[in-house]
């Protein structure tokens, strides 16, 4: 009869605590435990309730405002210093007339950096792109040059051509292929016209020479160029010369090289595709060129200055023995210190100093380090 009791007790319980048919179908069957026990449903659905999203708008304006407090907010102890600007060119400013084809172009941009710095010197470029020597009715250098010396008045004339002389030569109306003997005598001629019409105007002349490039045909041929044009610089004026920048485009054996060292050291791409040079390898090119530039724009120390007057130097005697008899001769040390007893002492002993070597009275044996008789 208990047992009956309690188990009524039990179902009438279970019947009041049960939810509703549809929220049982979604929760899936009870436990006795949780019949007996049930749990608040509001709890259930706050725990399993997804965090409602932030609206777009809302989160868009948080995350302006911390780019905006981190742009405006300079950690504690750095202090932003502003970049030194370049100082204004002097108006008595040494000029740098660069002439020339495409790479001449990309030369006057790398010596414009490079005495960037320096209010004395100023770059002037007067590059054409398209020209050469070659197509002289398109431009005629030797000739064009002279007018830019007049109207820049430049202390050097920077030359780089030969990139485009690559083409057929027109001679008494015939036309000779590149490199051949006649189109190398008639492009020489050319050469030569141009470095004798900027030398003869008391200027000095710098010629950069060529790069290689990844066609082995036309690495060749600007190879033969490199010696025309180094040839021409040393027929002008004593000032000229020539600047070979070959060595700092291609790589241990010789072969063009895209990437390289850049004046930094580090390795950078020096050229873009199989002609074309970049920044930084312009840049390199005017590196192998200041030297120079720096010599030729006052650097050069002037005839016989560094130079030892012989009116200020002692007059030689030579004695009968063929040796100078001022010259006071010592005995050479023994550097092992073999012989003395400089090493015998005991620690915190006195050692009395050694004397200074005392001059020779005799003659020196022959063949001694000391020996110093001139040889007939």
């Amino acid at each position: 009869m208990r047992f009956l009791i309690t188990a009524t007790l039990i179902v009438l319980l279970a019947f009041c605590a049960a939810p509703n048919q549809s929220a049982y179908a979604q929760e899936g069957p009870k436990t006795l435990m949780e019949l007996l026990f049930p749990r608040n449903n509001n709890d259930v659905k706050a725990k399993t309730a997804k965090p409602k999203a932030q609206p777009q708008k809302a989160r868009n304006r948080t995350t302006t405002k911390r780019a905006r407090t981190s742009e405006n907010t300079t950690p504690q102890g750095l202090i932003a210093s502003p970049l030194v600007a370049a100082p204004e060119k002097s108006p008595n400013a040494k000029k740098i007339l660069v002439v020339g084809d495409f790479l001449a172009t990309g030369v006057a941009s790398g010596l414009t950096a490079t005495f960037e710095f320096s209010a004395d010197v100023a770059v002037t470029d007067a590059s054409n792109g398209s020209s050469g020597l070659v197509r002289d009715d398109f431009y005629n250098w030797p000739t064009e040059i002279g007018a830019l010396i007049s109207a820049q008045q430049p202390a050097i004339v920077v030359v780089m051509l030969g990139a485009n002389d690559r083409q057929q030569l027109t001679i008494s109306g015939q036309r000779e292929e590149v490199r051949s003997p006649a189109w190398l005598i008639a492009y020489k001629a050319r050469v030569n016209a141009l470095a004798q019409a900027v030398t003869s105007r008391n200027i000095p002349l710098v010629w950069i020479g060529q790069v290689p490039f990844r066609s082995q045909a036309m690495t060749a041929d600007m190879l033969t160029l490199n010696d025309i044009f180094r040839e021409a610089a040393d027929k002008g004026n004593p000032s000229s010369a020539f600047v070979d920048v070959w060595e700092g485009f291609v790589d241990e054996t010789g072969k063009f090289v895209e990437r390289g060292p850049d004046v930094n050291g580090q390795n950078v791409a020096l050229r873009s595709g199989q002609i074309n040079i970049t920044k930084a390898g312009y840049r390199k090119i005017a590196f192998y060129a200041e030297r120079t530039l720096n010599r030729l724009l006052g650097a050069t120390v002037s005839p016989g200055q560094n130079q030892l007057e012989e009116a200020s130097l002692p007059p030689l005697s030579i004695g009968p023995q063929g040796v100078d008899p001022n010259l006071e001769r010592l005995a050479p040390i023994d550097l092992l210190g073999t012989g003395s007893a400089a090493n015998d002492a005991l620690l915190g002993a006195t050692v009395q100093p050694a004397k200074r070597n005392s001059p020779l009275a005799g003659p020196v044996p022959a063949g001694r380090i000391d020996d110093l008789k001139i040889k007939p």
